[in-house]
């Protein structure tokens, strides 16, 4: 329904290699846990990604298939009871 579930604001590598020293069309691979709140309702859900700028919290720029107002649909996942 569009609400926010859960959500992980950190640094990629702990601000090691900060986007500033990323190359275009660079792939960069970072793992992050989402946990899911066990009040959350069953159903599917949608896992969205979106980097911005500290502390404007500007959005940078993305492209893509799956991006949408410079955020990417990952993937949807279904949680059960």
């Amino acid at each position: 329904e569009g609400e926010l579930v859960t959500q992980s604001d950190v640094q990629v590598f702990g601000g090691a290699y900060p986007t500033s020293n990323w190359a275009e069309n660079q792939v960069v691979a970072h793992n992050v846990i989402l946990s899911i709140p066990a009040n959350a309702a069953p159903g599917e859900y949608t896992v969205r990604l979106g980097w911005y700028t500290w502390p404007s919290l500007e959005r940078l720029f993305v492209v893509g298939p799956n991006a949408a107002d410079n955020i990417l649909t990952l993937a949807r996942v279904n949680v059960e009871p």
